[in-house]
Parts: C-alpha cells; structure tokens; sequence
C-alpha cells in the first residue's frame, strides 16, 4: 500500500523527509517530495496494478498550481476506463 504526508506549515526539508522514511516501506517503488510555498507534499508508490510512471505521485494540473496525493484502490476501474 502506497503512503502519503502532507504539511501545510513551513518544515525543514531534512526533518520532513526524515519523517517519510519510517513510510517508505508502504511504497519502495517511487517517492516524490514536493514544497511549494508553506506545503509539503510527499509519496511513497507501491506499484501493483498499474506500473506505469504516469501513476506516479503527487498529480499535478500542467500549470503545476493543484496537487492531488491518492491512497488507495480503485475496484471498478476496467468498467469505468470503457465509459470514457
């Protein structure tokens, strides 16, 4: 299972991702930290189904303005790939 952190007040780089080391074993397959402004963002992949770099976190819009951090399985995903 993938792992996420997220901080919205100012923290020393070294300190938050020293945090993310004790998750990093929920996601040994890829690991993004990201700071824009006060927010930390950071994600820790663990790739089963989809193992494409595509799924890579954090999301982000092209403008780099939103971020998205996902945890979790979609079930119904080969249903709803077909809707679309």
């Amino acid at each position: 299972m993938c792992g996420f952190l997220f901080s919205n007040t100012i923290v020393d780089r070294s300190k938050f991702t020293s945090i993310a080391k004790t998750i990093l074993r929920r996601g040994p397959d890829f690991q993004k930290y990201i700071t824009r402004g006060n927010c930390s963002l950071y994600h820790s992949r663990l790739k089963i189904i989809d193992t494409k770099t595509r799924s890579n976190q954090p999301f982000t819009d092209k403008y780099k303005k939103h971020y998205l951090l996902f945890n979790g399985e979609i079930y119904n995903f080969k249903f709803l790939k077909k809707r679309i």
